[in-house]
């Protein structure tokens, strides 16, 4: 290999490097936001779950509540203040669901 090859192949080399650094760098802010929001995406889902869980549990414990009110009459006004507390609870639940299914649809835009 001459010395004019080994320049001519490292000036070719150089060249490239540097197209492929000014090409890249219109698009790194773009790479950049779209991992951001992947990223929130992920977060926005997993939150979306965990209410969708606490709201579940709500429900089972409503329920339960429910059953137990039934039975006992001297216990009634505390099961019927429960009831009204953990539906309450339920009711935050799910409009904090839909908050967060809205942000996930914001973020999807």
């Amino acid at each position: 290999m001459t010395a004019i090859d080994s320049t001519l192949r490292n000036e070719i080399l150089n060249k490239l490097k540097k197209r492929n650094n000014s090409e890249n760098g219109f698009h790194s802010h773009i790479i950049k936001s779209h991992s951001k929001l992947t990223e929130l995406n992920i977060t926005l889902k997993q939150e979306i779950n965990e209410v969708k869980m606490e709201n579940q549990r709500l429900v089972q414990e409503n329920i339960e509540l429910r059953k137990s009110s039934g039975s006992t009459t001297t216990n009634a006004s505390i099961s019927v203040d429960k009831y009204q507390l953990f539906e309450e609870k339920l009711l935050k639940a799910k409009d904090e669901v839909i908050d967060l299914q809205k942000r996930l649809v914001d973020v999807k835009k």
